[in-house]
């Protein structure tokens, strides 16, 4: 089931500003106000096995849209995951 588009844009939103004041990909992420909490704290445990984050990404379930994915990997290869997370917002 996907996430309320309004919950989405906040979550995003949050982790832009968590990013950006230096708070590791993996806490981000999984922050506790959000979506799919069960698939987030998944996709926590891969990153810090060290699983590559465009895997993680890909592998979400669909509360994250296709092509709020793909813009998310390509900004995650990029070093631009603040930018695009709040463009997402």
């Amino acid at each position: 089931m996907s996430s309320n588009p309004k919950i989405l844009s906040e979550w995003y939103l949050q982790l832009a500003r968590h990013l950006e004041a230096g708070l590791p990909l993996t806490q981000a992420w999984s922050l506790p106000d959000a979506p799919a909490k069960d698939d987030r704290l998944e996709g926590t445990r891969k990153l810090e096995a060290g699983e590559p984050f465009a895997c993680v990404v890909r592998g979400s379930g669909n509360w994250l849209p296709p092509t709020d994915r793909e813009q998310l990997v390509f900004a995650g290869q990029a070093g631009r995951l603040p930018e695009i997370c709040l463009r997402l917002a």
